[in-house]
């Protein structure tokens, strides 16, 4: 697993890993792109997420021809790209320009699944994912969450 949200790496750094993956025989990499730290991929339906979620709005972002080229470096290697978007907790970078979708009077919440801002954007930010990374799964995370604000 690489976690990108928490530590920022360079594609560079990321193919030397897939390269090693394949060295040792792996074929897996779950990638765990975002967290509340940041939001750092790019996407085209909403931007401010990364423009304002990253830790870096033009450095530290993967752009979707950076994302192409590394999931066709690991495919080449025999390897499978699982992305992971954490949710329903550790979205504090979503609501630094959504956050209309947190959970709490200060929005600092897990996502509100109650809201229908929540679940128009999910969706739509979901669809676009899925056509990035081709493998049939999706990681969503699945992380602690207050029941209480429900």
């Amino acid at each position: 697993m690489i976690d990108t949200a928490r530590h920022y790496l360079s594609t560079d750094t990321i193919r030397n890993l897939i390269d090693a993956m394949s060295m040792v025989k792996m074929n897996v990499l779950h990638w765990h792109m975002t967290d509340d730290e940041s939001f750092p991929y790019d996407s085209s339906v909403y931007p401010e997420l990364s423009s304002q979620g990253a830790y870096h709005p033009h450095e530290y972002v993967y752009e979707r021809g950076e994302i192409d080229s590394l999931i066709e470096f690991a495919r080449l290697r025999g390897i499978r790209v699982i992305v992971e978007f954490d949710t329903p907790g550790h979205t504090s970078s979503w609501g630094r320009s959504h956050p209309e979708i947190l959970s709490g009077e200060s929005h600092e919440g897990p996502i509100n699944p109650a809201s229908e801002d929540t679940r128009t954007i999910l969706s739509n930010l979901f669809q676009e994912v899925v056509s990035v990374f081709p493998d049939k799964f999706l990681h969503l995370g699945g992380s602690v969450y207050d029941r209480q604000l429900w």
